[in-house]
């Protein structure tokens, strides 16, 4: 699976993207909204991970731009700072989950199966 993981904390950037490529997943990385759209646009991922907090585009914002492009893009919404309004909001743009950093690297990989899973459904 094709993954583009979108944060501006390099670290956990990098933390989370060497947890994945180890489990044999092909992960793209950028440290922004606008930067993540161009890659999608340019090889769209199969799952997008993105950080909701960030300069600029913020995730929620890059997600309702990712629905225009790609509406049934599977996404998963990463935040320190998680508010009921923003997990609303993710959910009203069809956020597939919603996880809360700092992020438990098993939970995430819980969520990508399940996404796995679902594409193999007929």
């Amino acid at each position: 699976m094709d993954i583009l993981l979108v944060d501006d904390d390099r670290i956990l950037q990098t933390s989370i993207g060497d947890f994945l490529k180890h489990r044999g997943y092909r992960v793209r990385q950028a440290l922004d909204g606008r930067e993540a759209l161009r890659q999608i646009d340019a090889h769209p991922p199969k799952l997008l991970i993105s950080d909701i907090q960030m300069p600029g585009m913020d995730g929620i914002e890059l997600l309702r731009r990712v629905r225009a492009r790609l509406p049934d893009l599977p996404v998963i919404l990463i935040t320190g700072h998680g508010t009921l309004e923003t997990a609303v909001e993710a959910l009203r743009n069809r956020a597939y989950d919603y996880l809360k950093k700092p992020v438990q690297l098993e939970e995430l990989l819980t969520s990508i199966c399940r996404i796995e899973n679902q594409n193999l459904d007929p």
